[in-house]
């Protein structure tokens, strides 16, 4: 696996997570590390991970809202395996336990930030109802959050 990759075999999602601080996304595919939450590879806490459900316009076509990497999250199921792999190149093997939506103005509250407990990978991605166009043709913005919980699979 490339450094700083995220892979689940089951739904052929592979795309890059970048570190960064203020939860702001690339453009699809590529994804984002929160870097304030717990690294890879921790030994307890919360690996906060986030990408756009939807290619913008110009990603995949003119138009844009094909399903990007991280709105196929949707299809994960409990016991999918899931890989990531920290910049230094260390792969990570998680074990997803849990999958929800939560309000977006929730999500501060929701508990995905924990830094104690067991460790876990999160993947966080746009769901719900659209409430609004984004900008452009089937861009919108959304009232919920997917999270998807991985546990670490320890030896």
């Amino acid at each position: 696996m490339d450094p700083s990759s995220l892979v689940i075999p089951s739904e052929r999602i592979s795309t890059t997570i970048t570190p960064n601080a203020d939860l702001s996304l690339p453009e699809a595919p590529k994804g984002i590390l929160y870097s304030k939450s717990q690294p890879l590879g921790a030994a307890h806490g919360n690996t906060v991970t986030a990408g756009h459900v939807d290619y913008g316009p110009g990603g995949l076509s003119d138009r844009g809202g094909e399903l990007s990497p991280w709105g196929s999250l949707h299809a994960v199921s409990p016991c999918d395996d899931v890989y990531a792999t920290d910049a230094q190149g260390r792969a990570h093997h998680y074990r997803v336990t849990d999958k929800f939506t939560v309000p977006q103005k929730e999500l501060d509250v929701s508990g995905i930030f924990s830094t104690t407990g067991a460790a876990h990978l999160v993947m966080v991605t746009c769901s719900g109802e659209s409430v609004d166009e984004a900008g452009g043709p089937m861009q919108f913005h959304y009232d919920h959050n997917l999270v998807v919980m991985a546990q670490e699979v320890t030896a």
